[in-house]
């Protein structure tokens, strides 16, 4: 039966872990520590071509990798009170299927300057071959020292070249395991909308991205609770 949309309610969601199986699809998680002690992560996704296996060992290896990325491009931005933690794989082809978290120690990337909020995030829009809502994922980076801000309360433009740059290394690295960025298309069952228009089913599958870019200069906050 179709869904109706509220304010409050998806009426395409589907509930369930099932629901949110897409085959062929890696999600990768990023932990950081923030400086009041939080927690807080973000996820990217590579599309496999059925031969990668999700383990321990990879989310070690990409953990290296991007504690590297992390502290060449961002040591002088981020403040030292946040740390890196982790990092998680996941194969998204089936729900029952495991986290594997890697087991590295925990990194410290940025400068002792004063941080920013905890709440005040970078993002990286990921940028998708399809169109349309809901077409684009973000990946939040938190952690951000207050040598970020220019006069005026925005990003300093040097920084938002490096975000961008870092968004390559995310490409990169999923390249080096032979996965292609991507973002998760999980099923939706035909729903009617606010507005009154009905949306049809939208069967799982994968949106290749062709890259992750910093749109702008503006600081964004996802409102987390306890952040």
């Amino acid at each position: 039966m179709a869904g109706t949309s509220t304010r409050k309610v998806d009426g395409g969601r589907i509930p369930g872990a099932a629901a949110g199986q897409v085959v062929n699809c890696i999600q990768w998680k990023m932990f950081f520590l923030l400086a009041n002690q939080k927690t807080a992560h973000t996820s990217f996704y590579g599309k496999s071509q059925g031969s990668f296996v999700a383990s321990a060992a990879a989310a070690n290896a990409m953990f290296t990798a991007l504690a590297g990325h992390l502290s060449n491009r961002f040591g002088t931005w981020m403040n030292n009170q946040c740390r890196f933690e982790a990092v998680s794989v996941r194969d998204m082809s089936l729900s029952t299927n495991p986290e594997f978290r890697s087991t590295n120690a925990s990194q410290v990337i940025g400068s002792n300057a004063g941080s920013l909020p905890q709440d005040v995030s970078i993002v990286l829009t990921a940028q998708c071959v399809e169109r349309g809502r809901g077409s684009k994922g973000r990946l939040y980076l938190p952690g951000w020292a207050n040598v970020t801000t220019t006069t005026s309360g925005a990003i300093d433009p040097t920084l938002v070249t490096a975000v961008t740059a870092f968004g390559g290394d995310l490409v990169n690295e999923l390249n080096a395991v032979a996965l292609g960025a991507c973002i998760p298309k999980v099923h939706r069952q035909e729903y009617t909308g606010l507005s009154g228009a009905v949306h049809p089913e939208r069967q799982p599958h994968i949106a290749d991205v062709t890259g992750y870019v910093c749109q702008n200069n503006e600081f964004d906050t996802q409102r987390r609770r306890g952040l």
